[in-house]
């Protein structure tokens, strides 16, 4: 008996049953969908995909907007003449493609077939991901993209042949050039190659592979960057720096005002520095000098204050608030799943994974560093969650990324450490990571109770 399950967790057929399962999950779940046109980036995609319908000519990217998957709609719809339907199929095999590549990921970084099912087993568990398939959502193409990065990078670092070099080199290059048709997520990926080269001065052919890379990929990003290019509104990063790093979003950190006491706060501090700056009329480069100098200011006269918005902003990405769209889906989907169900269903497979992440994640700097696989998936994790949570403002959706991408390979990997960790030889590291859980549940505590009392009406607009 043992044995037979030891095969079946061992069977290249049981990766491509999950694969199905997954799949036919994501059909379920479009099937149920109800609500397109009024999450997130939806409403803009959907007018861009009626816009070409209606032989109107823009750019793919506009301001903050992608604006690519309507583009891939119209074309997949003129083929067809179906509609949207074989669109959102296209979306749900790009979603099932995506588990595989990063159960790919695992397989070539353990050598486990078991460690790298359980990862494509967590995906089908993390809900928030499996909804990305059947709406308009720039963020799955995102995972797509470092997904493929990710497998592309850990075969590139053990090839020695200099033909697939070449060939892998130009792959990661494409990748990282059509993402940001998408997402600007790799936009500052120059630096994890230059991490990588500080960590192979010892091997002279992965120094000069990494090297070529930093130096290829800065040309591509800062001279031929598709977001510049193909922009019909370019926002530089001060709009999103001033509300990620002030006290004027929301409850500090967020992308908007909210409260009017904000608006109102941000008013009188424009005026008054117009007339400290003897500005005769307001332009966006004078918003823009406005902007960076609050930042500026909150830094330097509050530094404390400003470094604990960025904890802050981490904590409450990862906190104990249902993300707004996969709440949107459940609760106004066909079967109109309660809100306060929907909320424990989606906060389920969430919390699971994270606590298991916390439980297998590496304290160790060495064991890290000195692994070149982990170094190359931890770098790439903390880069992805400065970029999601510090660099600017910070919203619950954008985490996904991060679980696909980052936690669920880390808990793959180091599945091993749920057998030992109550090991003599870790209580040590098993009593830090119980103070970090507990922390991270008072958060939860404060977060739901801020929900659910101090700013009911705020959070519960969803559900009205």
């Amino acid at each position: 008996m043992i044995k037979i399950k030891n095969n079946l967790l061992s069977s290249y057929y049981l990766v491509l049953i999950l694969l199905a399962i997954h799949f036919l999950i994501n059909i379920a779940i479009y099937l149920n969908t109800n609500t397109f046109y009024e999450i997130s980036e939806s409403k803009a995609i959907f007018d861009a995909y009626y816009s070409l319908i209606n032989a109107e000519k823009f750019l793919p990217i506009s301001g903050y907007y992608f604006l690519t998957p309507g583009f891939i709609a119209f074309f997949i719809t003129e083929i067809s003449g179906k509609g949207l339907i074989y669109y959102f199929i296209f979306q749900i095999l790009l979603s099932t493609i995506t588990v595989y590549i990063m159960y790919k990921v695992i397989f070539h970084i353990t050598g486990s077939r078991k460690q790298a099912i359980l990862s494509i087993i967590l995906t089908i568990f993390y809900l928030e991901y499996i909804l990305l398939g059947s709406i308009f959502y720039n963020q799955l193409y995102e995972i797509f993209f470092i997904s493929v990065f990710l497998l592309l990078i850990v075969l590139f670092i053990d090839e020695k042949k200099i033909i697939r070099i070449v060939l892998y080199s130009l792959l990661i290059l494409l990748i990282i050039y059509f993402s940001m048709f998408f997402r600007k997520t790799l936009i500052f990926i120059p630096a994890a190659f230059i991490f990588l080269i500080l960590f192979n001065f010892k091997d002279k052919i992965n120094l000069l592979k990494f090297l070529i890379l930093a130096v290829l990929s800065f040309i591509i990003l800062f001279f031929y960057n598709p977001y510049r290019m193909f922009n019909s509104n370019y926002i530089d990063n001060t709009e999103t720096l001033f509300w990620g790093h002030t006290m004027y979003g929301g409850l500090g950190g967020e992308a908007s005002f909210v409260f009017d006491e904000n608006e109102d706060r941000y008013n009188k501090r424009l005026k008054q520095f117009i007339s400290d700056n003897n500005i005769d009329s307001v332009t966006p480069d004078v918003i823009k000098q406005f902007r960076i100098s609050e930042v500026k200011t909150f830094i330097k006269e509050e530094p404390h204050k400003w470094l604990l918005l960025q904890i802050k902003k981490v904590f409450y990405t990862f906190g104990s608030v249902p993300q707004k769209d996969g709440l949107l889906m459940l609760y106004k989907g066909k079967i109109k799943i309660p809100w306060l169900m929907s909320s424990l269903i989606l906060q389920l497979s969430y919390s699971v994974i994270l606590l298991m992440f916390l439980i297998t994640v590496d304290l160790s700097y060495k064991k890290i560093i000195h692994d070149k696989y982990k170094r190359i998936i931890y770098f790439l994790g903390l880069y992805l969650i400065g970029g999601i949570c510090i660099f600017s403002a910070y919203q619950e959706r954008y985490r996904v990324v991060v679980f696909v991408c980052f936690f669920i390979p880390v808990i793959a990997m180091n599945f091993n450490k749920f057998k030992n960790i109550l090991h003599k030889e870790n209580r040590r590291e098993l009593i830090t990571k119980l103070i970090i859980i507990l922390i991270m549940f008072a958060v939860w505590v404060y977060q739901a109770y801020e929900a659910l009392f101090i700013y009911h009406d705020r959070y519960f607009k969803v559900v009205q």
